[in-house]
């Protein structure tokens, strides 16, 4: 697995870099060009492909886990997802 190389993320965390971070989504936006999504956390975007995205089922107020590579986007650092299996999602209770 990923997780003995992931660090936590943070605002430093260097381009390139495998992080881990979790937390609960406040917000979910599709794209309008190619149907990727970005998953909002309280101060983490993280950004999933279209071809993974069409495999989840997360919604906000789910509290999720994710292993990603960080990229500065817009000047913004984001973690970008390589697979389904890199989001682990904790379903909020109704």
């Amino acid at each position: 697995g990923k997780q003995p190389f992931a660090r936590p993320f943070t605002n430093n965390s260097a381009d390139g870099e495998l992080v881990i971070a979790g937390g609960t989504i406040d917000q979910i936006t599709i794209t309008k060009n190619g149907g990727h999504m970005n998953v909002y956390l309280a101060n983490i975007t993280i950004f999933v492909p279209a071809q993974i995205a069409h495999e989840l089922t997360i919604k906000k107020g789910d509290a999720i886990s994710v292993y990603g590579v960080i990229q500065t986007y817009r000047g913004k650092k984001e973690i970008v997802v390589s697979s389904g299996k890199d989001i682990s999602v904790i379903p909020a209770y109704p």
